[in-house]
């Protein structure tokens, strides 16, 4: 569904680690606000959402590295 992004996660930058769960970012879509959820533990590699920016389904707005057990990481 389309929508604007209204917020991102204070603090959330490329680097930051974050935990499943932990909110990244709010939309705006059809007059309702919907928090958007890191779906696994990892760190964020990259960020391609601002506050006011339209998104479409299928838009990339986030990519990071999950961290392998005991192993460094890799990139999702």
């Amino acid at each position: 569904m389309p929508g604007t992004v209204v917020r991102v996660a204070e603090g959330l930058t490329e680097g930051t680690r974050v935990e499943a769960g932990q909110p990244l970012l709010w939309l705006e879509a059809m007059k309702m606000q919907h928090q958007i959820t890191a779906p696994v533990r990892g760190v964020m590699s990259a960020l391609h959402a601002t506050p006011g920016q339209q998104v479409q389904p299928g838009t990339l707005w986030r990519s990071w590295r999950k961290p392998l057990k005991g192993r460094g990481e890799r990139r999702e």
